[in-house]
């Protein structure tokens, strides 16, 4: 997840690096992530920083190069989304990019060339809307396109070129007051507020202005809530408490928009642990994932199945890492700390196939090795005794004693037996 905070600007010398790249294994963590940023592999450069600032959460230059992988990967889906013409969800990256570094230069021009393309949009949508006469939806896209760039010369001119020609039409607030009527009575909400505000410029709000005014609002506050309300639904849960807080601010009685708040919050909350707790699973943190599953789980009314399967894979998860461990002692030739490894796993999880053919197995071995071991004293030889020890490391290569014994009949020159006798026959040296 990006943590956007105000920063200072990054340190340029961080781009000098990406002519030069050491090979991998040689690589600090910087150029490592600069080397992916160069790449196009911007996602990865985040995670890659992120896991050295887990790693080292005090240390500033772990701080400063994930805040500039995540700078650069903001950017890239901001440009990407430019080029396919979703200029609003661009601007939402550079955004971001700027919460993050407030001094970048290029998340400033390209916030500032979005702004402009996408108010010259608007605007020029408006222009055709007012040579139709269609000053609403004119009005409309103006205002759109100076809440996108305040200040727009284009847009502020036309809107002007729109506002004299209404007052030309119109009687000022009385035909502004009857706009707004008429906007209600087509339910554009959005318009009759703003008209309703434009006949408070003109004359002092009276009754009737304020009952409408008040109908507005409450009509408002009612679209808002069904919109949170989908939202919800669709388990966009930050989206939706937003959009309820949005509507008791229209409408501060709105009581479904207040509960819709609470409930949304809450599960906005539930999310957000739930996010905490794969994080720390990812890392094997089992226990600070369960606490965080646990806990998510006690607060859902809308999640329980999220929390549930959550909670399953962390079970799993905890299964594997413990068969790990096992199949690592096993490999590491430590048969009978394995064996105990696989018991206790199997004590937890007596279902666990795998495990039990392990263990099975490796205790087959073990006990074969301890017979042939234990046979050792009927040995007529010291070539019969080097075979049967050769037998024993074949199945158990670390088996107490074995390698030692075998080490020092083979420096006497004893040799095992073969299919023709023994290679050489040797005194007793042990």
């Amino acid at each position: 997840m990006l943590h956007p905070r105000t920063v200072g600007p990054l340190v340029a010398p961080l781009l000098l690096l990406s002519g030069c790249m050491a090979p991998q294994a040689d690589r600090t963590p910087r150029e490592e992530v600069l080397f992916l940023i160069q790449h196009g592999e911007f996602a990865e450069a985040v995670q890659t920083a992120a896991r050295y600032t887990e790693q080292d959460p005090v240390s500033k230059p772990y701080e400063d190069l994930h805040r500039y992988a995540s700078v650069a990967y903001l950017l890239e889906k901001g440009r990407r989304a430019t080029f396919d013409d979703q200029d609003r969800f661009a601007l939402q990256h550079f955004q971001e990019a700027l919460a993050l570094d407030p001094d970048h230069g290029a998340a400033q021009r390209w916030l500032g060339k979005t702004q402009k393309k996408l108010a010259t949009r608007l605007t020029n949508e408006g222009l055709e809307f007012m040579a139709n006469e269609e000053f609403q939806q004119a009005w409309r896209r103006y205002s759109e396109a100076l809440s996108v760039l305040p200040g727009f010369p284009l847009a502020t001119q036309a809107l002007a070129a729109l506002d004299e020609q209404l007052a030309r039409r119109e009687n000022k607030a009385s035909q502004y007051y009857d706009q707004g009527v008429a906007a209600m009575v087509e339910a554009e909400y959005t318009i009759a507020a703003n008209r309703f505000g434009y006949v408070r410029k003109y004359r002092d709000e009276d009754d009737r202005l304020r009952r409408r005014s008040q109908k507005v609002d409450k009509a408002l506050s009612a679209e808002r809530t069904a919109w949170a309300k989908k939202l919800e639904e669709e388990q966009l849960y930050f989206a939706a408490r937003s959009e309820y807080q949005a509507a008791l601010r229209e409408n501060p009685d709105n009581a479904e928009a207040r509960e819709g708040s609470v409930r949304a919050g809450r599960e906005a909350e539930v999310s957000e642990l739930l996010n905490r707790g794969q994080g720390a699973l990812t890392r094997a943190e089992f226990q600070k994932a369960e606490n965080f599953f646990e806990e998510a789980q006690e607060l859902t009314l809308q999640q329980q199945e999220a929390t549930v399967l959550k909670l399953e894979q962390l079970e799993s998860a905890r299964r594997q890492a413990q068969f790990d461990a096992a199949v690592n002692l096993e490999n590491d030739l430590r048969f009978e700390e394995a064996i105990q490894a696989y018991e206790s796993l199997l004590l937890q999880y007596p279902k666990f196939e795998e495990a039990q053919n392990r263990q099975a197995k490796l205790r087959t071995r073990v006990q074969k090795a301890l017979e042939l071991y234990g046979g050792l004293n009927a040995a007529k030889s010291d070539a019969e005794r080097l075979t049967v020890l050769m037998q024993v490391e074949e199945l158990f290569p670390d088996f107490r004693d074995v390698p030692e014994r075998i080490a020092r009949l083979e420096a006497a020159g004893v040799r095992p037996l073969t299919s023709e006798g023994p290679a050489k026959d040797g005194e007793t040296v042990e």
